[in-house]
């Protein structure tokens, strides 16, 4: 099953939101920094976004580019569905 995962940015950061897996127990939110994952998230089911901030600092340091992507598991811990890597900016000052 496929997620489908929005990304908008925020001042100094990233607003994802997800459409609802109905078997979920939680999802797992993923950024990555080009292909490297810096910073993963657990959040309960019941909600359906999540924001990374201060990521301005960041991006002023180096061309990085973000991707988000968001995981669903169910109460055994399995991946049950998942979104595709999207790509982000973050709005700067």
């Amino acid at each position: 099953m496929v997620i489908e995962l929005k990304c908008y940015p925020i001042l100094n950061g990233i607003m994802a939101w997800w459409s609802s897996v109905e078997d979920a127990a939680r999802y797992i939110v993923t950024l990555y920094i080009n292909d490297a994952p810096i910073s993963e998230k657990i959040v309960e089911r019941t909600e359906k976004y999540y924001s990374f901030t201060g990521l301005a600092a960041i991006s002023l340091r180096s061309p990085s580019i973000y991707y988000i992507k968001v995981q669903a598991e169910n109460r055994n811990g399995e991946i049950i569905a998942e979104s595709d890597k999207i790509k982000s900016t973050v709005r700067e000052i």
